[in-house]
Order: structure tokens, then C-alpha cells, then sequence
């Protein structure tokens, strides 16, 4: 952040010629100067919730984040006279601590990373993959745990949300389609599963039973044919 002496240089701001105007000048001068210390506090509750934002998306992601210095530029203050800086100086204050701007910029790089993510994950999904399964650490019920896992065993896409918009697990096709903006699955507090398609050249186990139940049948037909046959002769 610039320096009180250097914002004044640039805007053109120097010490009057004429003595009889330079005490009012340093009084002007001392308000000015108060006013910009109020800039810099509130920079640095800036930058601090910044940090905490970066924080969050280093743990969530596993990988370093920029500072805010590098992700936003930094405020420029334009006057021609004290009493003008004065009234600059507040109005950038509440500028700075408007973190609703800040959140925004935390919402768009953590989309940025999901994205990156999700794009991850299926690229390194092997080739006869037909179902990728990501869950969190979050745990819901059994029931709902039931139906979840009675879909991915049929191999079929299906999702657990929570409070009804934000998905923790989620089960989707490698080329399906997926939006990542309200996800609760990140990086660090998720398993991946890939699940293979299956070899439909295999007998399927809901076959056996009925192989088995049709051989009993052929069995008992022919006894009751030779019954029958005796019981003719």
C-alpha cells in the first residue's frame, strides 16, 4: 500500500510558498493524514479476511492461493486538495470494508476450482468406467446411505444432497454434464470411485436361479413322464 507522502506526490499535493498559509496547510494536513490512517486499518481487515478466505481454499484444495495484492488491485485515491482527500479517504473506507466484493471473489475461484477438479477426476477415470462415485465426509442417514448405494451397485447416476440444493454425494456418468456451484465435496474431504462397467458376456446372478429352477422342472416332468408311462403298461 502506497505511503501517505507518496499518494500526495502523485496527486500533486506540496507545502504552500507563503508561511501564512502553511499553518493551515499542517492542520489540513494532520486531518488528511488521520483520514488515510483509517485507509490503512481498514486494508488491513481486508487483506486479514482475505487470508482467512485462502486459508479455507488451500485446506479445501490442497494447494497454495495468491495474496490479495495479486488477486485485486489495490484502491486508488485521486484529489486535488486536502479537503477533498479527506472526503476520498472515507468514501474508500467503506469501499474496503465492503467484503461482500471480497466473498465474491472467494465464490469465483472456488467454482475455478471445483471445475479444475471435477475435470481431474474424470481424466483420470479408467476407459470402461461408466460410473464415478464421489462422496464426503459429510455422513447422511441409513436409509438414504441405502438408496444411494442400491444405485451405484445398478450402476445407475444418482445424488445425495444436503438441505435439499447442496450435494455430498454424488454418483454421474464420465461424460454427463455436472455443475459444481453448490457442491459440498471438495479435494480434501472426498473419496473418488470409479466403477467399471460390467462384461455382460457373463452369466448374470439373477440368471442362476432361474437356470437352476428350470432344470428342477425338466427333472420333475420327466419323472412324472415315466410315472405315466408305467402306470399305461
Amino acid at each position: 500500500m502506497r505511503t501517505f507522502e507518496t499518494l500526495l506526490a502523485i496527486n500533486n499535493i506540496s507545502v504552500p510558498v507563503l508561511l501564512q498559509e502553511q499553518n493551515r496547510f499542517l492542520k489540513k494536513l494532520n486531518v488528511a493524514k488521520a483520514a488515510y490512517c483509517m485507509v490503512a486499518k481498514a486494508m488491513s481487515a481486508r487483506e486479514k479476511q482475505w487470508d482467512e478466505y485462502r486459508k479455507t481454499l488451500t485446506t479445501n484444495w490442497e494447494c497454495e492461493f495468491p495474496e490479495l495484492a495479486k488477486v485485486e488491485t489495490e484502491p486508488y485515491f485521486s484529489f486535488t486538495n486536502l479537503d477533498e482527500a479527506v472526503n476520498v479517504f472515507e468514501i474508500g473506507v467503506k469501499k474496503i470494508l465492503d467484503f461482500s466484493t471480497l466473498y465474491l471473489l472467494y465464490a469465483n475461484i472456488n467454482v475455478k476450482a471445483h471445475t479444475k477438479w471435477l475435470r481431474q477426476v474424470v481424466a483420470e477415470a479408467p476407459e470402461n468406467c461408466d460410473l464415478i462415485v464421489i462422496r464426503s465426509n459429510y455422513t447422511p442417514s441409513v436409509d438414504v446411505v441405502r438408496n444411494f448405494n442400491l444405485q451405484v451397485s445398478a450402476h445407475q447416476p444418482t445424488v445425495i444432497e444436503a438441505y435439499g440444493y447442496c450435494p455430498v454425494w454424488i454418483a454421474f456418468r464420465p461424460g454427463e454434464k455436472i455443475r459444481t456451484q453448490n457442491w459440498c465435496m471438495v479435494k480434501s474431504n472426498s473419496t473418488v470411485e470409479y466403477r467399471v462397467a460390467k462384461d455382460w458376456s457373463f452369466v448374470s446372478p439373477h440368471q442362476v436361479p432361474y437356470t437352476l429352477h428350470k432344470r428342477v422342472w425338466d427333472f420333475l416332468f420327466f419323472v412324472n413322464f415315466c410315472i405315466d408311462f408305467y402306470q399305461i403298461w
